[in-house]
């Protein structure tokens, strides 16, 4: 996965950090001027161009190619065709300038595509719609995913220190053995982007299930305010699902309406409602806990009192 972020401060986000734009020849006040914009991926070098029917790749060619050093293949209507074209790779760059786009590069096997962007900044904070399982759910086993909902597509690079998944009690001995369970890690993090709803999946590492061995333990998922969208707003951990009842099996939508510049207006299923405030901002979703104890101060204000009431999440 590779992110792009432009290098042009305008403004401060969600969260009062520096907020990056892409330049366009727009007056600053013209809300409905908007631009054109390309975004080209080069394949690599052939290793041999009178080969036709081969797609392997120069070492460091310049370009796209695969793990084992294939190159990248695009038909002429921008979609596989297990087919060499001639030439393989076009003239790179415009007027000899390898960072500007050539028309001539809009050919197979490179890969483009174009979108449009607004003169308009979007401060909105992105926030949890919905979890899987659903919270306080009982009985989950094997290897189902934890999948998170959000509200707005998410930059991939904050989700590592973002997102956590613990396994509670830790290191516990499985019946009729003297060796602890390792600590859980999450095998990996992947964006399900079909559809409408941008999909966090945390999938664990092989071989290891939820509720090894038929034990009973608590799992705990906490995302942090560090994980932003990729308009680089920060999340708003205090707006996410409210408990479900242990006989659903998803948890309810958390809307929330916001203007464009960000000001909250309503929600509707969120553990949080209202205005922010610094020191109960983050929701803690936990199906005996009154109103005040569902809110905290950050994530891990959290964490520790579902492990010090024994209340949790998911079960």
């Amino acid at each position: 996965t590779i992110e792009f972020v432009p290098s042009i401060p305008c403004g401060t986000n969600s969260c009062g950090g520096i907020m990056y734009c892409l330049a366009l020849d727009c007056e600053p006040t013209d809300k409905d001027c908007k631009q054109p914009m390309s975004v080209l991926v080069r394949t690599a070098e052939l290793l041999d161009n009178a080969n036709k029917k081969s797609f392997l790749a120069q070492p460091l060619g310049y370009g796209i190619m695969d793990m084992a050093g294939n190159a990248l293949d695009n038909g002429s209507d921008n979609k596989f065709d297990n087919v060499v074209a001639e030439p393989h790779k076009p003239v790179v760059g415009k007027d000899g300038n390898h960072k500007l786009i050539g028309e001539q590069e809009k050919a197979p096997d490179n890969y483009w595509w174009d979108f449009t962007v607004k003169n308009e900044i979007d401060r909105t904070a992105p926030n949890i719609e919905r979890v899987q399982p659903g919270i306080d759910t009982e009985g989950v086993k094997g290897l189902k995913p934890v999948v998170i909902d959000f509200s707005k597509m998410m930059m991939i690079s904050n989700l590592p220190e973002g997102v956590k998944l613990e396994e509670y009690p830790p290191n516990q001995k499985p019946p009729g053995s003297d060796v602890a369970l390792d600590v859980m890690p999450i095998a990996y993090r992947s964006f399900v982007v079909g559809g409408s709803v941008p999909k966090l999946s945390l999938n664990l590492v092989p071989g290891r299930d939820f509720g090894p061995n038929n034990m009973d333990l608590y799992y705990l998922t906490a995302v942090s305010s560090e994980v932003k969208s990729v308009n680089m707003n920060c999340l708003y951990p205090g707006r996410g699902p409210e408990s479900a009842s242990k006989s659903e099996v998803d948890s309810p939508i958390c809307s929330v309406v916001s203007t464009p510049e960000g000001e909250y207006q309503s929600s509707e299923n969120c553990i949080i409602q209202g205005a922010w405030d610094a020191n109960t901002d983050t929701g803690c979703s936990i199906a005996n806990g009154d109103t005040d104890f569902k809110k905290t101060k950050d994530t891990k204000t959290c964490l520790t009192q579902m492990k010090t009431e024994s209340v949790s999440p998911t079960n």
